[in-house]
């Protein structure tokens, strides 16, 4: 496997570009890299918007039950080396979130700005005084409205932006055709929320009985000028489910997600639809047919994907919609957004054989170009198989850079096997590395710079890396087998890795094993081509647990101050069944802890130093004997954060300060007025 001439895909797939037309649908589409056709266009009316995805319906519908067969479709550079970042001169120094990419933010449910620790707790966003330590209080709490599900938030100077969803009731109505042109619609609608006010055309809208439910994404900004009474200062709703979002300097950029089912229906022979709509501060407007894009292919028209950036300096906020599937994952650079998801396209004979045919799964990609609070779509393309999670992809030097996998453990027919493909600027695939480790499943990825690591994983940890430095020639060069696994995977530095997963049993079946433990692991890198184990920590037996493996925000790390914390749930086997585990490698633990884990980390390893809890003896002593505590859950820490020379640990029920020198208690503040 690691030779540097196995698996390697030489090929270079010459293709055209996917560019965007500004108007009109009739613009024909081009070839991408493999042959898929595209066309992308923006709509002229409200009318060829229906139009489309009338057409949509009737192709998809069609396309679900063909004859004669059935198919069914379903649907760094880029390195932050230290979380931690010196504010202005003359303020403490302090951590911020873990991101992907040096200055582009993402948002979390815990934030500081080194003077105040913001924190979202369900309904209520926290603000506590945490600078000076002394001095640390409950400042004020922002009493959210409890009909929306709070996800994160962002803080740029004197602002909170919160993100949340609804599911609010909207009527819904018959249009007969013709459709309402885009200003009828606008007078009709313009400044009045739908659901108050029906001043609308009853000679061309038909109101009938009924509803249905559509999601709704709001962004909240609050003005922190005054700590002890923040004001709402602008809010912002669109219509679909949150994906995700970014922040660089004051451009918030929010990408959601709207099935089109919920914009148009056909009912018992009549169509319905409810064109998606933007509520700025109380003023509700369609999107108007310019702002919609589409890509023409039946699976492509499920799901509406919007685009919104809003500058906090100024308000100002731009908004674009696609019809280009369902977005997954994203992946935010300096320049670029990437939009991602992964088509699925069974198929087999409904004459006389039930069995299942090939699976084609392709991750399709979509790259829009962020400039001055603008978006304009730039290029689309696909690869084989399905990604991880946003760690999977990468740009570099206006490559853009994607891990896969493709098949399944499980499957036979279709083992899986894992692969990198390295695309132009106009997502063309241009080569690629493929077939590795059949098999096994890809469980980690980081891409940083000219080199790639991977972790795959069925019985034993293959630790890979890839030359990337040629884009048209990349090369596997290194693989490291050894116990466990890593979900996470966190540069320390150029040449040393640091790993998060669990530690594992090898059991007598090549294609399992028994997982354990929280394990760390150090890889250097140094020598691309033989990666070496540094060393290894493991927290707990079968059955600990930390964030980390799939939130790789809950990790605090400084390489400066050679400071890594994370929060766990440990639970180990006691000395009466040990003789039990020996026999059993799947002999669960019992829980015994759950706080923040503190350690020293060097080029030479890991030192332990301490750990941290917000739970008292009764706290504990009940969820040992496996009982129900009240309020326990409050008190699992899940975030760690740094301010000058003291380590906050905050749960919801409290933040606790304690020295970073020798772990030692400082304060504490609960988090009720």
């Amino acid at each position: 496997m690691s030779s540097k001439q196995k698996n390697r895909s030489k090929a270079i797939i010459l293709s055209s570009i996917i560019v965007l037309s500004a108007i009109g649908i009739g613009i024909g589409g081009l070839l991408s890299s493999n042959g898929y056709s595209y066309e992308l266009s923006t709509f002229d009316s409200y009318d060829s918007f229906i139009a489309f995805l009338q057409k949509q319906q009737t192709q998809k519908d069609n396309y679900y039950s063909p004859e004669p067969s059935l198919r069914v479709m379903e649907s760094t550079d880029s390195m932050d080396l230290a979380s931690g970042d010196t504010a202005a001169q003359n303020s403490p120094s302090y951590s911020e979130t873990n991101i992907q990419v040096a200055g582009v933010d993402e948002p979390d449910v815990v934030k500081t700005d080194g003077s105040f620790i913001y924190l979202l707790s369900e309904t209520d966003l926290f603000i506590v005084q945490s600078y000076p330590v002394e001095e640390a209080e409950l400042v004020s709490t922002i009493h959210l409205n409890s009909s929306y599900e709070y996800s994160s938030f962002f803080v740029y100077e004197n602002n909170l932006i919160v993100f949340a969803q609804s599911y609010p009731t909207y009527y819904w109505s018959h249009y007969e055709y013709p459709l309402l042109e885009k200003d009828q619609v606008d007078d009709a609608t313009d400044g009045e929320d739908k659901e108050e006010s029906h001043s609308t055309d009853q000679s061309i809208i038909s109101p009938r009985s009924g509803n249905w439910s559509v999601s709704q994404v709001a962004i909240f900004v609050y003005d922190l000028s005054d700590k002890q009474q923040p004001l709402l200062s602008k809010s912002i709703k669109i219509d679909g489910s949150f994906v995700d979002a970014r922040r660089i300097d004051a451009t918030v950029y929010v990408v959601a997600s709207e099935n089109t089912y919920d914009i148009f229906r056909t009912i018992d022979g009549n169509d319905y639809v409810q064109i998606p709509k933007i509520n700025v501060d109380g003023t509700i407007k369609r999107l108007s047919p310019n702002q919609i894009h589409y890509v023409d292919e039946p699976d492509e028209a499920s799901k509406l994907t919007h685009v919104l950036t809003l500058n906090i300096s100024s308000f100002n906020h731009n908004e674009k919609s696609f019809l280009i599937g369902s977005t997954h994952e994203l992946y935010m650079s300096a320049d670029h957004l990437y939009l991602t998801y992964t088509s699925y396209d069974y198929s087999f004979s409904i004459l006389g054989s039930s069995s299942y045919e090939e699976t084609s799964e392709k991750t399709k990609i979509h790259k829009i170009k962020l400039s001055n609070d603008d978006i304009t779509y730039v290029a689309s393309g696909e690869v084989p198989g399905r990604l991880l999670n946003q760690f999977s992809m990468d740009e570099h030097d206006s490559y853009f850079r994607i891990a896969t996998t493709t098949g399944y453990i499980w499957n036979e027919d279709q083992p899986s096997q894992n692969h990198v493909y390295v695309l132009d600027e106009n997502l063309n695939t241009i080569s690629s590395i493929n077939d590795i480790a059949p098999g096994e499943e890809l469980y980690a990825a980081r891409f940083m710079g000219n080199t790639s690591y991977l972790v795959t994983f069925k019985n034993t940890d293959p630790f890979f890396t890839i030359d990337l430095s040629d884009p048209l020639n990349p090369e596997l060069l290194g693989e490291l087998k050894l116990p466990g696994y890593s979900d996470y995977l966190h540069p320390y530095d150029e040449d040393h890795i640091i790993g998060i997963g669990k530690d594992t049993v090898a059991s007598d079946d090549p294609n399992f094993a028994w997982y354990q433990g929280v394990k760390l692991a150090l890889f250097n890198v140094s020598d691309i081509d033989n990666p070496v184990l540094v060393d290894t920590e493991v927290i707990g037996d079968r059955g600990s647990s930390t964030p980390v493996l799939s939130d790789h925000k809950a990790l605090l790390f400084d390489k400066n101050k050679q400071l890594l914390t994370l929060p766990v749930s440990v639970s180990e086997i006691s000395d009466e069944h040990k003789k039990d585990y020996e026999n059993n490698p799947g002999t669960y633990g019992r829980f015994q802890y759950q706080g923040a884990y503190v350690f020293t980390v060097t080029s030479e390893g890991f030192s332990f130093r301490d750990r941290i809890t917000h739970l008292n003896q009764s706290f504990l002593d009940a969820l040992q004997n496996h009982s129900w505590y009240r309020g326990s859950d409050e008190r699992f820490i899940h975030r760690t954060l740094y301010i000058d020379n003291v380590l906050y640990t905050i749960s919801k029920a409290m933040i606790q300060a304690h020295t970073l020198d020798d772990v030692s208690f400082v304060n504490q503040m609960m988090l009720e007025e």
